[in-house]
């Protein structure tokens, strides 16, 4: 990546653009995908960047702006789901509730966080969350899931960039974690 990056200045976003360009020419899309990034860094909107690593503009309705998602992000935020830090993806009418640690179940009924983590501590009813790359299912809290799933998927992402790779075999890997002490 170095190498390509000689005698330009690197936080140029004309100078990045044009490491874009010449790694995607030497067909380096992990090195394109890693310069588009740094880019990003200098100059958020660039609209070439952003399509390089996969992300879409679009402004959900009542929205007063656009944002940038890739396909799994934008997937949900079609379907009207907003990502909560700890407790993952929910429908948008449910915002106020999870942010106060209650969870939809259906019929209009909401649980505890809490109880909700109780009832899916054994491994007959464990949680089951997909992220952008993995089906995980997994008996630790739903906080804990999240973190995992998250740190799984940003792993993930460095590996196609580092090994040069440009689509996965499969939609989701799964992935089981469960406790095995208390």
């Amino acid at each position: 990546m170095d190498e390509l990056a000689s005698g330009l200045d690197t936080s140029s976003p004309r100078d990045l653009w044009r490491l874009v360009q010449e790694a995607q020419r030497r067909t380096l899309r992990g090195t394109a995908r890693q310069w588009a990034r740094k880019l990003i860094e200098v100059d958020p909107d660039h609209r070439q960047a952003r399509g390089v690593i996969g992300h879409t503009s679009f402004r959900p309705r009542g929205a007063s702006e656009a944002g940038w998602f890739d396909a799994f992000e934008l997937e949900k935020r079609r379907q009207k789901m907003f990502r909560h830090v700890d407790y993952g993806w929910f429908p948008e009418q449910d915002r106020e509730r999870v942010e106060a640690g209650e969870l939809p179940v259906g019929g209009n009924r909401y649980v505890s966080i809490v109880e909700m983590n109780a009832q899916h501590a054994t491994w007959d009813s464990p949680w089951e969350i997909d992220s952008r790359f993995y089906r995980i299912k997994s008996t630790e809290s739903l906080q804990v899931l999240w973190f995992v799933a998250d740190d799984l998927d940003a792993f993930t992402l460095s590996y196609l960039d580092h090994f040069e790779i440009q689509d996965l075999p499969c939609s989701r890997y799964p992935c089981h974690l469960y406790r095995t002490v208390e």
